[in-house]
């Protein structure tokens, strides 16, 4: 599996995400809601178009998302999917999950070298501590949303409180 990097943790494991809506912190005390937009941050995910700036703070124009095509020539796999665990994590697998409506992909702005992912919390997804995945791979039937992985290796996850 091409290797991928991670998403940023506080000293507990939760990922430095925000809530879409007022851009504050998702916290233990304030969780994200099941059907509510998370932005959440990393570093190492995926490649971007065009390339990103090196050493200056990304501005709105160009908008820097991210590349299927360049990540396929630099992985050789070229579909990444996000998804929230659904069940209790009992193995080094992701068992068989949804993937998440993702919004955006790309760099932060205002940010230096920051990766952001907005994607939706399903509206289905049980109150938790989650591990929230970013898997590269492929979908059987070519669609992100919705398509259930096979068990797939993961080491790129982080936890999100869900209430």
């Amino acid at each position: 599996m091409a290797r991928v990097g991670g998403f940023f943790q506080d000293e507990k494991g939760y990922v430095i995400a925000e809530h879409a809506s007022d851009h504050s912190r998702v916290t233990v005390e304030d969780p994200a809601q099941a059907g509510e937009t998370i932005t959440a941050y990393g570093n190492d995910l995926f490649s971007v178009w065009p390339p990103p700036p090196i050493g200056i703070e990304v501005s709105a124009e160009p908008r820097f998302e991210f590349s299927d095509e360049l990540t396929a020539s630099l992985s050789g796999l070229n579909k990444r999917y996000l998804y929230l665990q659904k069940y209790p994590l009992t193995s080094p697998f992701l068992a068989l999950a949804p993937a998440l409506k993702v919004l955006f992909q790309g760099l932060a702005l205002g940010r230096i070298g920051v990766q952001r992912v907005d994607f939706v919390v399903p509206s289905d997804q049980a109150p938790g501590d989650w591990p929230l995945f970013y898997n590269v791979g492929s979908c059987p039937n070519g669609q992100a949303e919705g398509c259930a992985t096979q068990q797939v290796r993961s080491s790129a996850y982080a936890l999100l409180p869900v209430r």
